[in-house]
């Protein structure tokens, strides 16, 4: 599966339900629910530009709350 997402055969998405599968994440189970992860940065611009670098978090560095 990784390689048909890495050929782009499959969505993002597709991926990481695939991936959330198999952990055995299910919509059915509240403490099990399905995990996405948070990409972007910019959540005050009326129009979001997809293309600028800064929009999207950095995905290397671990997701703070505080």
């Amino acid at each position: 599966m990784t390689q048909r997402w890495q050929r782009r055969e499959i969505s993002n998405f597709e991926y990481l339900m695939f991936l959330n599968t198999v952990a055995g994440r299910t919509y059915n189970d509240l403490n099990q629910y399905p995990v996405f992860p948070w990409v972007l940065t910019n959540y005050e611009s009326e129009e979001l530009d997809l293309t600028l670098p800064g929009n999207f978090r950095d995905l290397s560095k671990v997701l703070s709350f505080c």
